[in-house]
Formats: C-alpha cells, structure tokens, sequence
C-alpha cells in the first residue's frame, strides 16, 4: 500500500523541519532494508518509519535488526504494541491532525466551576486580595481567573502524555505570565515532536510505553533550544521551614509551577478524592510517576495555605493539596526562570481552549512518566 501512495517529500521536509535529501535517503534505505515487506506497510505506518529514519532513529543498528525493532514496534495485537503504534501513527498524521477542527470539550469534563462546588472547595471560588500570614482570614488566587485572566489551557493532547502535558500548560502560562495577555494557543505536541526531537528523542517516545520522557527537560526544549534554567524545589526542600511562603513568592515572580515526579497510587486515581492534605508516607503503594501543574494557592486559616492542581484526566482537572502532601509524594516543583514573551517556534501553535482527551486517570497506565 505504502508504495502505491506517492510521498511529497517537499511538504515532508517542512514539515518535519529536515533536508529533503534526508527523506530521500532514507525512503532508498527503506526500500533497500524492507524489500517487498513495504507493501504490508499502510501510508500512516510508511510515514511514522521514515520519519523515524530520516531523523536517525536506530542508525547505529545493524539493517536487520533496525528493521526488526520497526515490525515489533506495528504488532498491534497485544497491549504495548498498540499503544505503540498508536503514538507512531499520530507522528504520521501530525499534518490534519493539527489542521482539524477543535472539539467541544465534553459534557462530563470537569470544569473550575464544577470543582469549586464540591464539598468544602468553595473558597476556591472566590478571589481575595488581602495578606493571610498571620491571618485567619479566606483567600485564593487562582492563576488564570485573577493574574491573567481568559488563559486557562487544558492541553490533554491524544499524542502527548503527562509529562508533555504540564509542559506544555506551563509554558503557556509563563508566556501569559509575563505578557499579562489572555490567550489560548499552545503547542500542539505532534508537531513540535516532529520538529524538534531528535531521532533517539522520536524512538524513546514512539517505543516506550510511559513516553521516555523527563518533564523538567520537555519543558526546557518547549521553551528554548538553548534549554533554559529552572528553579527547582526538591521534595526535600518542599518539607524545609518556609517552604510554603517561597513556592508562594515564586509563583507571583513567575506564575504555575510544572510538578513533577509525583508518585501515583489509588487513592490519588481515585475518581471521587479531590482533596489530599495529609502527608502520604505509604513506602510502597506507587504505580508510576506524574506531572502536573501548580496554578493556584488559598490561605484556609492560621498557616493553613493549599495550593490547587491543574491535572489533565478528564473527570479529575482540578485538586487541592497541601506542600505536606506533595512532598511526601516525592515531587518536585519547576519554574522557567527566563522571561520568555512568545513561543520559540510559531509554527507548531495552535488555538486549543480544549484538545480531546481520549483516556482518563484510571483506565489508562500508560500515560505515566518514569
């Protein structure tokens, strides 16, 4: 099939961000290498491969057994082949994919309004201005209602997993952060992975089943070639003395927080818990590692402050936690310390106030970061 379907190497070389003389290179190689085993191959699995090639996925691999990785990675029969084919299909369709029509988000996704009407979560719906160190007094401030308002990004991709995520909505905020302007474009993650990942970038994502990611270092790509700094809390320094009013002053400097690292377990999966405020010291009930973002804070008495989490389940968007409860889940708190005004590379930008979700918490391990 694949070769019945003429390849515009032309449009593949934009697209990608590549020298067509690589795509032509690479279409020979994988003529040479597969023989008539092409034919079994569809255009979407033809286009994911030779994306995967030209960017020099497996090239220190012997022809044989870089072929052999590409047909294991098809198998669609079991679990993680699916997964993976899935995620190598998205990569070959990056093009209409970006082109389509946003979806309406669905009528069973959480909304801010819905989470602030659970029980005990109303503060969160009101905003107050006054100090509350020392205080007793009620406030919240929640990032993208009463610092920049009309910017919230709910960037739960199909292609993307969590550690894409929380990059992506933190770059999102830090640009509205430092424009003061509402916005609701973000990158759209197939086509960023396409441009800028490396071939051995391409492979970790296409062939890992948790993505082969690190979020830290995603949101450092997504910001800037040349990587910028973070500012960096650890979960040993989430637990030292002040530690409340520095993530407190760190987010007015520089807006949301990418979290990371954090460890899963049931009861965070659980689809009826919006509220963990305890230290969770359970050693041994993790099932894989987390990313969100830290978007807002609420001061619910005398040296009580919780923080509120933007997450990207369906059915779970918002939470509220204490800096207790993060840390003992060992995770790690990120700020951009550069100010950055505009996405580095506009042409993978789109207008998304909602991308479809097509998982949620409980049904899906695969979207998990290790």
């Amino acid at each position: 099939m694949a070769q019945s379907s003429p390849i515009d190497v032309a449009a593949l070389g934009v697209l990608w961000n590549v020298d067509v003389a690589k795509i032509r290179m690479a279409t020979e190689n994988m003529s040479t290498e597969w023989g008539t085993d092409l034919a079994h191959l569809t255009k979407e699995q033809y286009v994911g491969i030779l994306l995967l090639m030209t960017k020099g996925a497996l090239a220190r691999e012997t022809a044989t057994g870089r072929v052999y990785s590409f047909k294991m990675l098809l198998r669609v029969e079991c679990t993680v082949g699916s997964e993976q084919h899935r995620r190598l299909c998205s990569l070959a369709n990056v093009e209409q994919d970006s082109k389509a029509a946003q979806p309406a988000a669905p009528a069973d996704s959480q909304t801010f309004e819905a989470f602030a009407r659970l029980e005990g979560l109303a503060p969160w719906a009101t905003h107050r201005t006054a100090g509350c160190w020392g205080r007793s007094r009620l406030q919240s401030t929640v990032f993208f209602r009463d610092v920049v308002p009309n910017c919230m990004n709910r960037s739960g991709q199909r292609s993307g997993v969590c550690y894409m995520h929380g990059s992506v909505a933190v770059l999102h905020y830090a640009i509205c952060h430092h424009t003061r302007l509402g916005d609701h474009r973000a990158v759209h993650i197939p086509s960023f992975l396409v441009r800028q990942l490396t071939g051995r970038e391409l492979w970790r994502y296409v062939s890992d089943v948790e993505g082969g990611g690190n979020s830290m270092q995603f949101l450092q790509k997504l910001a800037s070639p040349a990587a910028p700094d973070l500012v960096v809390l650890s979960p040993a320094e989430l637990r030292e003395r002040g530690a409340v009013a520095r993530v407190v002053k760190l987010f007015k400097k520089h807006g949301p927080a990418l979290i990371s690292g954090f460890s899963t377990n049931d009861a965070f999966r659980g689809m009826t818990s919006f509220r963990f405020l305890a230290a969770d010291l359970s050693p041994t009930d993790s099932d894989g590692s987390h990313a969100m973002a830290l978007v807002g804070w609420r001061c619910a008495g005398r040296g009580d402050i919780r923080f509120l989490l933007q997450n990207w389940w369906k059915c779970k968007q918002f939470i509220e936690v204490s800096l207790a409860y993060l840390s003992s889940r060992h995770a790690s708190l990120s700020w951009l310390q550069e100010v950055i005004k505009a996405f580095p590379d506009p042409s993978v930008v789109r207008d998304a106030p909602w991308t479809e979700f097509d998982f949620d918490g409980p049904d899906r391990e695969a979207e998990l970061e290790f």
